[in-house]
């Protein structure tokens, strides 16, 4: 199970904190790309919130590219989130332009890459 925590206290929103909590599990290596993550059910019982709670943080995380959602298979890591690195990541500073997900990568990035082609 991973290693999430909730701050009721908090004026972040719940699902954001959850969001915030995977999002670090994952850059952190706790969960890795491929793995599966527990149920929703499961995750929201562990940290006393409600299903939909939960849900909505994972969504957030699949439209980052960093998760992905497929039926009978469950909820599976995809990416790494930017501005965490990893001794993994290191890599030469003309390739270190990271994306969450191949098959999704951010606008941002996709402008950076233009903008290095044209200088």
């Amino acid at each position: 199970m991973l290693d999430v925590k909730v701050d009721r206290a908090d004026p972040t929103d719940l699902y954001e904190q959850v969001a915030g909590e995977i999002r670090r599990a994952i850059a952190e290596g706790e969960a890795k790309p491929g793995e599966r993550l527990p149920p929703a059910k499961d995750l929201a019982a562990v940290l006393g919130v409600n299903t939909n709670t939960v849900l909505r943080a994972l969504r957030l995380l699949r439209d980052e590219g960093l998760l992905e959602f497929r039926r009978g298979r469950g909820i599976s890591v995809t990416g790494t989130p930017e501005g965490f690195f990893t001794p993994d990541d290191a890599q030469p500073a003309s390739n270190a332009i990271l994306t969450p997900s191949p098959a999704k990568p951010k606008f941002f990035v996709t402008f950076a890459f233009i903008m290095g082609g044209n200088q």
